[in-house]
Formats: C-alpha cells, structure tokens, sequence
C-alpha cells in the first residue's frame, strides 16, 4: 500500500498490555514460559535449542514449567492396552465379513457434487473378494452375486482382490445407490 513512499513494511502498531511481539521477524528474546510456541535458536536445531530454553539440560524450563501433566507414564512397561492382542479372524462358512473400501473420488459425502470428481468415482456394484474364496464358493470373477446383510439384499459383481483376506469382503462405500447398511457386517453369501 505504501510502496510509492518506502518500499519496506511499516511496523506494526505497538501493544504495550501484551507479552507478545507484534513484528514480522518475530521476538529475538526468550518469551515467559507458558507463552513459548516452539524452539528455535540460530544455528541450532529445534531439538538442539531446547537446551537453550532450560536451567540445564533436561531440566526446568528457565521461567517454570507451565501446566500439568495429563498422562503419567507406565511405571511397568507400556500402556496397558498393548498387553491383550485380539483372536485370529476365524472365517464362518456361508458367511462374508464386510468391510468397507473408501475411494479417493466419491466417498467423501460432498465429493459426487462436483462433475470433475463424480465422473472418476466407482460404482457401488461391486464386492471385492479374494480369489480363494471366489474358488472355494465357485463363483466366477464378474458373475452376480447376492448378499443378505442387515435384512438388506444387494445383487453385486464378484470382483477378485488380492489383498483382500480371506472370509473378509469389501464394497465401495459412500458412494451413490449404495444401500444404507452399517459396516462392518457379517453377511450371507447366496451364489
């Protein structure tokens, strides 16, 4: 705006009731404690000039702590939630968990709005498989299959999916006439 008069930015209007800098460089002294929003010293490293900020190393902060701690740490080993590891995934003859599969275009509620996004998006007709259960139930890739789930009959394609576990199933989820079902679910395979 001033640039017909000086080239360089005016400084900005003075706060003497805040204890923050209002300059575009930024405050070149050690801010309170409470008020340091990151680490930085030049030539240092962030991790580096942390030192700078404490009494001595891995110590106090040079104007107290500020705060309180929310998490303690575990005194005997990691947090408890680690020491529980969850049954194997047993797959129920008959049935399919399904997952659902979110795509980069077309699951995101908004995304089907937009022409350019709508016209690179999925459609919902297809179940994903791997190709030993496809082998196992003798469906072919690209054959109709019906699946009940959550009293809902859906007529999908079988697809092959090499990633896709077995006794695991997945349908392209968000997308348009996708049926209102929540996933996961356990359904039952009719071929």
């Amino acid at each position: 705006m001033l640039a017909n008069e000086n080239v360089s930015e005016p400084k900005p209007a003075e706060d003497e009731d805040t204890p923050l800098s209002f300059t575009m460089e930024g405050y070149r002294g050690e801010p309170p404690s409470p008020l340091i929003p990151f680490f930085w010293s030049p030539g240092w490293n962030s991790v580096q000039s942390v030192n700078k900020y404490q009494q001595e190393i891995g110590g106090h902060l040079h104007g107290g702590d500020p705060g309180i701690r929310l998490l303690e740490p575990h005194v005997n080993g990691g947090p408890p939630y680690f020491h529980e590891v969850p049954d194997t995934f047993v797959p129920i003859p008959g049935h399919v968990h399904i997952m659902p599969l979110y795509s980069i275009f077309g699951s995101e509620e908004l995304s089907m709005y937009t022409p350019g996004v709508a016209k690179h998006a999925a459609d919902f007709g297809c179940l994903y498989l791997n190709p030993e259960d496809l082998a196992q139930w003798n469906i072919t890739a690209g054959n109709w299959v019906t699946v009940e789930m959550d009293h809902h009959t859906c007529r999908l394609v079988a697809t092959a999916n090499h990633w896709m576990p077995r006794g695991l199933a997945g349908v392209n989820a968000g997308l348009p006439h996708s049926p209102v079902v929540d996933l996961p679910v356990l359904a039952k395979m009719q071929v």
